[in-house]
């Protein structure tokens, strides 16, 4: 299941970074601005830290080892 949900991730990611629809990242200027921290708009700042906070909050919940495979997490 953990390669099934790795290999769908990074279809995603090659198709935001290959195929997706817009002007090229360099040449952006909202791009440009949320890179940079520089951008007027309070909300637009809030949404695109957000969108790396979900994925990795979600990866942590899907992706979690049962505790029988975990061991101990004190060193001996």
């Amino acid at each position: 299941m953990k390669w099934i949900l790795g290999i769908i991730w990074l279809a995603f990611v090659a198709y935001a970074w290959v195929w997706a629809p817009g002007k090229p990242l360099g040449s952006d200027p909202v791009f440009k601005e949320l890179i940079t921290l520089q951008s007027k708009e309070a909300w637009l700042m809030t949404v695109f830290s957000w969108l790396g906070i979900f994925p990795a909050v979600f990866a942590c919940l899907l992706l979690k080892t049962p505790a029988n495979e975990r061991g101990s997490r004190i060193p001996v």
